[in-house]
């Protein structure tokens, strides 16, 4: 099982995407796709160890969103890498280099 405690406390309370530096913000954009990527293959949600907060495909998608916005406002691109990449709104998947 994969240890969030570090990890979702950092990407939810320590580097909201308009905070984080442009290394911060890659990386929680790469942890959300691990994220999406296990509970695809185990079709169960994650949990903190620490607080036992469950991350739920809800809660992944809400953050991802965040992140993609705030990497179109500093002018990074967005690579389509997996199908959480599908349930970005419509403005943002427009704007997805699709390879």
């Amino acid at each position: 099982m994969i240890s969030t405690s570090k990890i979702f406390s950092k990407i939810n309370y320590v580097f909201p995407p308009t905070k984080a530096n442009d290394r911060q913000l890659l990386d929680d954009h790469r942890i959300v796709h691990a994220w999406w990527k296990y509970i695809q293959k185990y079709k169960k949600n994650l949990t903190d160890r620490k607080t036992g907060k469950k991350i739920d495909k809800k809660e992944i998608i809400e953050r991802h969103t965040q992140i993609v916005e705030e990497m179109f406002s500093r002018g990074f691109k967005h690579y389509y890498r997996s199908s959480l990449d599908d349930t970005l709104p419509k403005k943002l998947k427009e704007k997805t280099i699709y390879k």
